[in-house]
């Protein structure tokens, strides 16, 4: 709310010499949670956001139209922005995130389901989450990547995620680009990814000093093949942790014998080998005899 107003005060805001009412909690409230997909009731030119005001539409809602006015919800579109370009850190400052101009939409959530949730699950998921977006990120940061290998998806951003196995509640996020902290030997994108996100977890397991305790022990996570290797199952091992990961084959086991694998070599998408994984798999077990 007082980025709003900071910059509808500002002349270069776009509203110079417009009078414009303080933006309040109240409207905003009353606003979020309103579906914006196109084509989901009656789909028009219109689009989802402006039928809600329009009587005569099946998708009216009354809530809302007696709540904020159209032309007070396009302000607030014109004015309210999620970051503020004079206070984020600047490239070459530690803490900085070439993210920032979306990242405080993912701070606020991950930081509402801690708030509200009592007890965590100890069994998490990880993934990455992929969207598209034709624009261009920061020059080396790697925030936009040119091919994701995703379907419909050419070009756009990542986000690696931490979240319940059983209820959609993110607990932690990641975004993926080349400017995160430096790891020595930690080479591999995957690996590092699933150690920066679980170094921000614990000052919410038992023990970890924050008066927001959501795990009574560290938590066990699931993670695909991009994210699997020796190097990461030791550090999990290590800080006292539980993984269950797919392995890729180049980051297979060391020091185990070949024959315990399938070494047969397969074309890219071969059905056969497909279907091997989940009739015949190898399941290996990795135990840290002495974690932290």
């Amino acid at each position: 709310m007082i980025q709003g107003n900071h910059i509808s005060w500002r002349s270069s805001g776009g509203l110079k010499a417009t009078p414009m009412t303080l933006v309040l909690a109240d409207p905003m409230v009353h606003f979020d949670g309103i579906l914006i997909r196109d084509g989901v009731l009656d789909g028009s030119t219109d689009g989802a956001i402006y039928r809600r005001w329009q009587t005569e539409s099946s998708a009216f809602d009354p809530d809302t139209f007696s709540s904020i006015t159209h032309i007070r919800l396009l302000q607030l579109k014109r004015t309210l922005k999620l970051n503020d370009n004079k206070t984020v850190k600047k490239k070459g400052e530690e803490g900085y995130e070439p993210a920032y101009q979306y990242d405080f939409i993912f701070d606020v959530v991950c930081h509402n389901v801690r708030v509200i949730t009592e007890t965590a699950s100890l069994d998490l998921c990880g993934n990455e989450l992929s969207r598209a977006h034709q624009g261009w990120g920061e020059p080396g940061a790697g925030i936009i990547a040119r091919i994701l290998n995703k379907p419909c998806i050419a070009k756009g951003g990542q986000t690696v995620y931490l979240v319940d196995a059983y209820h959609c509640r993110p607990y932690s996020y990641l975004h993926r680009h080349k400017l995160h902290r430096k790891i020595n030997d930690w080479n591999a994108a995957g690996l590092k990814e699933v150690r920066l996100i679980l170094e921000k977890i614990p000052p919410f397991i038992a023990g970890g000093g924050s008066e927001r305790v959501l795990w009574k022990s560290k938590p066990h996570g699931t993670w695909d093949n991009h994210f699997s290797g020796c190097q990461i199952l030791n550090w999990l091992g290590e800080e006292g942790y539980a993984a269950t990961m797919t392995c890729r084959r180049n980051r297979l086991p060391k020091n185990v014998p070949a024959k315990y694998f399938h070494t047969e070599k397969t074309a890219n998408g071969d059905n056969v080998a497909r279907v091997a994984r989940f009739q015949n798999p190898i399941s290996a077990v990795k135990i840290q005899k002495n974690p932290l």
